[in-house]
């Protein structure tokens, strides 16, 4: 066996989190990830409540992973992970609550949205929307707020007008809180 400690980079790796040029799920938003810079994305998963548990055992049992959310009440997640004490390297963890197809795809472009600005991402994410027919300005929106018009955006491309009205603002759990946000979004289209 071999005496070398493992470095905090190579513990992303042996987890299954990849480094360099990745796609967000969804957005199809090509990202260059500096080498310290990691993202596992889990795919949607049946129940976020047991993912969450099993994740917590297998990856960071010392963590409290999920204090104060709840998971029954969210379509999906993403964590940053820090494996020492400094800001880097750090993973980002994604997953997603599996309801249908449809709000799937939607939860997932909220979801990689946030994890674009967390990364530090949110020019290039600016820019992509832009090539998709969407003039948004990310100056004073919140991270939250960034996903909620990139699932906004993503149902507009598939067609899913009534998912904007019903099941992606359920899946969020703040219909009336993001209703100024989808509004910004339509009004953004050209």
């Amino acid at each position: 066996m071999s005496n070398e400690l493992i470095s905090p980079q190579n513990l992303f790796e042996i987890d299954g989190f990849k480094t360099g040029r990745i796609e967000l799920p969804s957005l199809h938003l090509l990202i260059d990830l500096s080498p310290d810079l990691y993202f596992r994305y889990d795919g949607p998963v049946p129940d976020l409540r047991e993912y969450a548990w099993r994740l917590g055992d297998r990856l960071y049992p010392e963590e409290e992973i999920f204090t104060g959310i709840n998971l029954d009440k969210i379509g999906g997640f993403n964590k940053t992970y820090f494996l020492t004490e400094t800001p880097t390297p750090r993973g980002c963890l994604m997953a997603v609550r599996s309801i249908s197809p449809r709000v799937n795809v939607c939860n997932e472009a909220h979801e990689a949205a946030e994890v674009a600005v967390g990364l530090g991402f949110t020019q290039l994410l600016e820019e992509h929307f832009r090539k998709l027919g969407f003039a948004l300005s990310f100056g004073r929106f919140t991270k939250d707020e960034i996903g909620i018009a990139g699932g906004t955006i993503v149902a507009l491309l598939h067609g899913c007008t009534r998912l904007l009205e019903r099941d992606f603002l359920i899946s969020c759990g703040a219909e009336e809180e993001y209703r100024p946000i989808i509004k910004q979004v339509l009004a953004s289209r050209y």
